[in-house]
């Protein structure tokens, strides 16, 4: 719908540029056959006009400037349709593109391998790991099996992920409100679960794009305290799933 409209205001924008450069650029009309004087006529010493007078003159030359004049204002007035039209255009283009660009995010985000790489960072961070925590370095330092390559690969992706999100918004690429109805929970969720690999990682030193993960994304309509609880609560989880497991 935006397209269209955006299309028209150009359509028309040029439209009227070319009436208002076809009105100024017409050539005078010149009497037709018979309706003039004839050539004898107008030769005749009878029927001269008389020498034009001084004041005649500045009164020529007075209408030709003020007639200039409106010739000049409308090529400013059709300039300025013109430019109206497509800075529309532009900006209603740039204001689309943010859509778009947020909702390809979304749909990246539940592609086959991103789902693939959900499933095994989110089982891994929230299982195995709260009992053995260690720093993202420790993957790259140390030599690891492939199960341990692929949880690597995966959380990394995620970290990516979100990072690249909180860029875009950053720079004003996305649209925040978009954003926000798609991802927020999402968000949270992925807050909570990194938050303590975040925290080993920060105590190890790295240097990681997402250290400030939790703190770039608040935007998005989250606070530090629900990713706090939240994973608070995905620790209680896994050892009360474990202390289960042990009793049973």
């Amino acid at each position: 719908m935006l397209t269209r409209v955006a299309v028209s205001v150009v359509f028309v924008s040029v439209l009227a540029f070319g009436s208002f450069a076809q009105q100024t650029s017409a050539p005078p009309k010149t009497p037709s056959a018979g309706t003039g004087p004839s050539v004898e006529q107008s030769t005749s010493p009878s029927q001269q006009s008389p020498t034009p007078s001084a004041s005649n003159v500045r009164k020529e030359t007075k209408d030709s400037t003020t007639s200039d004049d409106v010739d000049y204002g409308k090529w400013i007035l059709a300039f300025v349709t013109g430019a109206i039209g497509f800075a529309t255009a532009y900006f209603v283009r740039k204001w689309l593109d943010k859509d778009v660009l947020a909702i390809q995010n979304f749909q990246y985000y539940y592609s086959d391998d991103v789902l693939t790489a959900r499933a095994v960072a989110w089982n891994y961070l929230v299982g195995p790991y709260r009992k053995s925590l260690k720093p993202l370095s420790a993957w790259y330092k140390e030599s690891n099996s492939e199960e341990e390559e692929k949880r690597y690969t995966s959380i990394s992706r995620i970290l990516n992920f979100w990072h690249l999100i909180s860029i875009l918004k950053k720079n004003k690429l996305i649209n925040e409100n978009l954003t926000k109805s798609l991802l927020r929970q999402h968000c949270l969720e992925w807050c909570a679960a990194l938050t303590p690999l975040l925290a080993e990682s920060k105590k190890a030193g790295d240097k990681l794009d997402a250290e400030n993960l939790v703190a770039d994304m608040l935007w998005i309509g989250i606070t530090q305290k629900e990713v706090d609880d939240l994973a608070e609560d995905l620790g209680k989880r896994v050892g009360g799933a474990e202390a289960k497991k042990d009793g049973g």
